[in-house]
């Protein structure tokens, strides 16, 4: 009797953590399926709405690139300035300036000729580069460049190069709205695999890369080949 009572305790206890151990990895299993859900869906999100902030910016580069008096030779380098300023103010625009087609600006001392912005602007089109550690001010800068077309003529000829420049915090607001959680972590990959936007700004500073990483760190694997 006294075996079979043991044998029975046994069984139950076995039974019992069999049965625990199958609820635990069914709620285990859900809740990673509820989560993978929700992420995919914050993502989604998440890349329509910057997506739409970086086409509203490369918008307003183009309509400033429109305005005839930027390539009016009759008005002077500090009538330009004024209105640029004033559109950096409208658009909130940490600054804006012209570039001349052979790389230097009037409004500065500093050779852009060789910035990716400026090699598209020339091609007549309008685009954002990954951050870069402005030589102004030191901090991280997100830049538009965009042609100024000559007489106002949009897909005219183009008279020289405008950029405006604009906070990274524009990016990294929108990446706080999806955090899940403050274990998360939420931030964006450029074309070339480096972080361009993170709540971490140390990440972008280092030019931090995935594709790099996931040669010492196979958890990135997945992530670098995406």
């Amino acid at each position: 009797s006294s075996i079979l009572n043991r044998l029975n305790t046994t069984v139950l206890v076995i039974s019992l953590f069999v049965l625990t151990a199958v609820n635990l990895l069914f709620i285990y299993v859900s809740t990673v399926k509820i989560m993978t859900t929700i992420l995919k869906e914050q993502a989604k999100t998440g890349a329509k709405r910057i997506e739409w902030v970086v086409k509203s910016y490369k918008n307003i580069a183009q309509g400033i690139g429109s305005i005839p008096e930027l390539s009016a030779t009759h008005i002077s380098t500090k009538a330009k300035e004024v209105i640029l300023a004033n559109k950096a103010k409208e658009y909130k625009l940490i600054r804006s300036k012209i570039v001349k087609t052979d790389g230097y600006s009037d409004m500065d001392d500093y050779f852009r000729g060789d910035r990716d912005y400026f090699k598209e602007a020339l091609k007549g089109n309008v685009s954002i580069n990954d951050p870069i550690i402005s030589r102004t001010d030191g901090k991280l800068h997100l830049i538009i460049g965009a042609p100024v077309w000559k007489s106002g003529i949009y897909n005219g000829r183009i008279d020289s190069v405008l950029f405006c420049a604009i906070g990274t915090e524009t990016i990294n607001n929108i990446l706080r709205e999806f955090e899940i959680s403050p274990n998360s972590n939420i931030y964006m990959i450029g074309k070339n695999g480096t972080t361009i936007a993170s709540l971490d700004e140390q990440k972008v500073l280092s030019k931090y890369s995935n594709i790099k990483e996931s040669k010492n760190n196979r958890k990135l694997k997945k992530i670098a080949e995406f």
